[in-house]
This record gives structure tokens, C-alpha cells and sequence, in this order.
């Protein structure tokens, strides 16, 4: 058997030093692609829900104005504050879901002022 000298050694051990270095420098720069794109990712979901939420906000804002005005002529009724936000509403369901029922309730309290009111004769 003959014996390898330092220098082969030395050789084989940088060697195997670099191949791991380039081995994880390439798993890096895929962690790092990935974390990329699940940060990209992840950005236009929070992109996404605050257009959600700006686009709720305006049309709560649009119905409460409107709501404002048809009760102008109700002395007795007084709309009251602002409402805040539900914070007890759950993220899961969808927007849609939420923006139905203000619909519904805004239609209703519309429908309500439109009945025969008591008293008065049409």
C-alpha cells in the first residue's frame, strides 16, 4: 500500500471541505428562493385583505351616510355613533359573507322607513 502524502491529503480534505460548501451554499440559495417567494407570497395575501378591508370600510362608510340622511326626517330615531369594527369576527369566512349582511341590514332599516308609519295617513 502506498502511503499518501500530506499534500494528497490536505487535497482531499479541502476538497471535501469545498464540495460541502458548495453543496450548502446551493441548499441556501433554494431556502432563500423559496422564503422569497412564500414572503411574495404571503405580501399579497396582506395586500389583498387590505383592499378588502378598505373596500368594506367604504361601503359601511356609504351605507351609514346614507342611513344618516333617510333618518334626518325622524326626529325621535337618532342614528347614533359610527359603529366600529366587529372584532370578534372571524378571518375564516369570507368578506362577501360580511358584506351581505350589511346589505341585509341596510336594506331592512330602508324598507322599515318606507312602511306606514302610525298615525300618519299616506
Amino acid at each position: 500500500m502506498i502511503a499518501r502524502s500530506a499534500y494528497a491529503r490536505y487535497k482531499a480534505v479541502t476538497d471535501r471541505a469545498t464540495a460541502a460548501i458548495e453543496n450548502l451554499k446551493t441548499y441556501e440559495q433554494e431556502a432563500a428562493a423559496g422564503l422569497t417567494e412564500a414572503v411574495a407570497a404571503a405580501k399579497a395575501e396582506v395586500d389583498a385583505a387590505q383592499q378588502a378591508e378598505a373596500e368594506m370600510r367604504d361601503g359601511v362608510d356609504q351605507r351609514w351616510t346614507s342611513v344618516v340622511e333617510a333618518l334626518w326626517g325622524e326626529r325621535w330615531m337618532s342614528p347614533g355613533t359610527f359603529p366600529q369594527p366587529d372584532l370578534t369576527a372571524s378571518p375564516d369566512r369570507p368578506v362577501a359573507e360580511y358584506a351581505r349582511h350589511v346589505q341585509r341590514t341596510f336594506v331592512d332599516m330602508h324598507e322599515s322607513l318606507h312602511k306606514p308609519k302610525w298615525g300618519r295617513r299616506s
